[in-house]
């Protein structure tokens, strides 16, 4: 069964200038409704073309993140692992980019990829059997 999972969702390390400015920011599923963009910021929808502009903001926010401070892992070290989620997550249509409406300057990003999980790795259900008046069962 093909899942959606989010590989990250990061408006990279802006200040609190730049968080006002997203204001009322929404994104909603491509497939049903249109982006909403906010007051101050508007999105597009993400593509391979938008590679270094994601992997620049993933830079900046890797300068300021805990784990990767923690591990000491700066940008350069986490390049090639940022590479390979960027161009997985970019290689279908669900990642958003967002950008400042007055400046055009990319603000943050949402990487969405689709994964297909082999079915055979699903744990076997455990049989119950429950002789109970106070227990429902509504699936087997």
């Amino acid at each position: 069964i093909p899942i959606s999972r989010s590989i990250s969702s990061h408006l990279g390390a802006i200040n609190s200038e730049i968080r006002k400015k997203l204001g009322d920011y929404a994104a909603q599923m491509r497939d049903n409704l249109a982006v909403t963009a906010g007051t101050y910021a508007t999105t597009e929808w993400a593509d391979a073309s938008k590679t270094e502009e994601v992997l620049q903001l993933t830079e900046q926010f890797l300068q300021h993140e805990p784990q990767a401070i923690a591990l000491n892992m700066g940008p350069l070290e986490m390049r090639p692992l940022m590479e390979h989620l960027v161009a997985k997550s970019l290689h279908t249509p669900y990642s958003l980019i967002v950008y400042d409406k007055e400046t055009g300057k990319p603000l943050g990003f949402r990487l969405t990829s689709v994964a297909h999980r082999d079915g055979s790795l699903d744990a076997d259900p455990v049989p119950l059997k429950i002789d109970s008046s106070r227990v429902r069962i509504f699936c087997e």
